[in-house]
This record gives structure tokens, C-alpha cells and sequence, in this order.
């Protein structure tokens, strides 16, 4: 097998396509529901949602962004309402978010779209590969040290 046909095939590559493919489609379920952000904003309401407060430094951690890319999109976010940014009144240098009511119902469609795409996953690779690809996930991310 010569050298682009491996890395083609490599785990690497289907793990990367995979993810481009899954984006998309939550995008698309999203947009059909009146969501028009970007996954990356919809990520940022999500990880808000189970930490409801969160200091800048501790997002772009948890995100694995560059800070400058993480200002941009909470930039965003805010400007149309969803979350709201408070300096920390002990070290200025700290600004913590939170989410704004505004963003209850992007956090209610994120659920429904996520449920859509486990049902997508089911559907291709069925009950017990999904299980087992779920598994493998959690493993992955647990014991992923960067």
C-alpha cells in the first residue's frame, strides 16, 4: 500500500472525517431548528450549561482553543444575548460567564439534536457498535493526556 493510500486509510483520517461529518450534521439539525451558530458556539453554551460559571482561562482549557479564538466566539455569544461576561471583583485580570436565559432554548435544541444524532450513529452502525464505539470514546478522552 504506497504511503497516501495508509494515511488515507489511518485512524487518524477517519477520526478526522468523521468529526467534519458530525459537525456538519449537527449544524444542519441545528439550522432546521432556527439555530443559525456555529458548532463551536454551540459547544461554548453546552460546557456553560453543566458548569454555569466559568472564568475565561478555565473555558479556553476546557474548549482547547487559543484564548484568542475562544474571546472571539464568547464575543459573539454575547453581543447576541446569550451569556453574560462579569469581571472578577478580587483580580480584575479574571472574567467569568454564565448563560443568559436567552440561551435555555439553544441548550433544549442541543439536547433533541443530540439525541437525532445518536439515532443517526445507531441507524449506520447499529445498537451494540454504537455501545461499544460510546465505550471506547469514553476511554479515549479519559486517558487522552495533552
Amino acid at each position: 500500500m504506497d504511503r497516501n493510500k495508509k494515511l488515507e486509510n489511518s485512524l487518524f483520517s477517519y477520526i478526522s472525517r468523521i468529526k467534519i461529518k458530525s459537525y456538519i450534521f449537527i449544524e444542519n439539525e441545528a439550522k432546521k431548528r432556527g439555530i443559525t451558530l456555529s458548532y463551536s458556539h454551540m459547544r461554548i453554551i453546552i460546557i456553560l450549561h453543566f458548569n454555569k460559571k466559568l472564568s475565561m482561562k478555565e473555558l479556553t482549557e476546557k474548549l482547547g482553543r487559543d484564548k484568542s479564538t475562544v474571546t472571539a466566539l464568547v464575543n459573539k455569544l454575547e453581543t447576541e444575548g446569550y451569556l453574560k461576561k462579569t469581571v472578577c471583583c478580587k483580580d480584575k485580570r479574571i472574567t467569568y460567564l454564565q448563560l443568559k436565559e436567552k440561551s435555555q432554548e439553544i441548550v433544549d435544541t442541543l439536547f433533541e439534536v443530540s439525541e437525532i444524532f445518536h439515532e443517526k450513529v445507531k441507524s449506520i452502525i447499529g445498537q451494540e457498535d454504537t455501545e461499544t464505539l460510546y465505550k471506547i470514546s469514553q476511554k479515549l478522552l479519559e486517558n487522552w493526556q495533552i
